[in-house]
């Protein structure tokens, strides 16, 4: 009768009072890498690699916390487990860092020298959509090819939703007089935004908050995570009110909005 959420899946550890990885025993659906550091085999730090054996039916996992993890105990038997080898631990190289500051360099250097608005956010949005769908976030696949034969496929339909962006927002963005010269500006707060946003698995996937349901409103963290993202959604759309109201365009918007507020009144 226990519900076990928000939390890695990792189910039973040391069976005795030695800890020694051949008697650290998992069972077969753990998570892997929740699994090796609960184990002590690798660090959350630093990652690794190693060789996993497969040991069969066993029974009655233990509850162990250690490691800044804290297993779940199952007091049956589960038809597949696992543990690690022995000696087998070794380092592992992550080239996603490298080419992730190789991408971040060269947007930085060409958000600098080019005042185009066309070859800077069609560059700009090129680099970040390869980057992210060859190496900081990939669909998952076994081999490589398929990764690239997604990506690929994925790009025309997102180069078409760019170009929309493109035409009626950015374009009118960045060709502003103050914005022309403001090389600087430009690459922090627009070019350092994008890749905040494009790195998504590794910022905004950390909010404590997926769902706005009573059942994941109770993860640790959720109601000032909706606090904190409702006042910001607020701040940004005051922020756009008065832009609109300088720019003389608020009537046009607000009847686009009375528009828009109607039809989904009628839905």
């Amino acid at each position: 009768d226990q519900e076990v959420n928000y939390r890695p899946l990792v189910i039973g550890g040391p069976t005795d009072a030695s800890k020694s990885l051949s008697s650290t025993i998992y069972r077969g659906d753990s998570f892997v890498c929740s699994s090796a550091i609960h184990a002590g085999f690798i660090s959350n730090k630093d990652g690794g690699c190693g060789v996993l054996a497969l040991v069969g039916e066993k029974s009655g996992y233990p509850a162990v916390d250690q490691y800044s993890i804290a297993s779940v105990g199952f007091d049956s038997y589960f038809p597949q487990s696992f543990t690690f080898v022995e000696g087998s631990a070794s380092e592992c190289r992550d080239l996603r860092w490298p080419l992730l500051a190789v991408s971040v360099i060269f947007t930085s250097l060409l958000s600098l020298f080019t005042t185009s608005p066309a070859l800077f956010f069609g560059t700009i949005f090129t680099v970040l959509f390869f980057h992210v769908g060859l190496a900081s976030d990939p669909p998952s696949n076994s081999d490589y090819y398929s990764i690239v034969s997604i990506t690929l496929g994925r790009f025309l339909p997102a180069a078409f939703c760019a170009f929309a962006i493109y035409r009626y927002v950015i374009k009118r963005t960045f060709t502003q007089p103050k914005l022309l010269d403001a090389q600087i500006e430009k690459t922090v707060l627009w070019l350092g935004a994008a890749w905040v946003g494009a790195l998504n698995n590794y910022t905004f996937d950390k909010i404590p908050i997926q769902r706005l349901t009573p059942h994941d409103l109770q993860q640790p963290g959720a109601i000032t995570a909706l606090v904190i993202i409702v006042l910001a959604i607020l701040l940004i759309a005051l922020g756009q009110a008065w832009t609109l109201r300088v720019e003389g365009r608020m009537p046009r918007y607000l009847a686009l909005y009375v528009l828009f507020g109607a039809l989904l009144g009628l839905l």
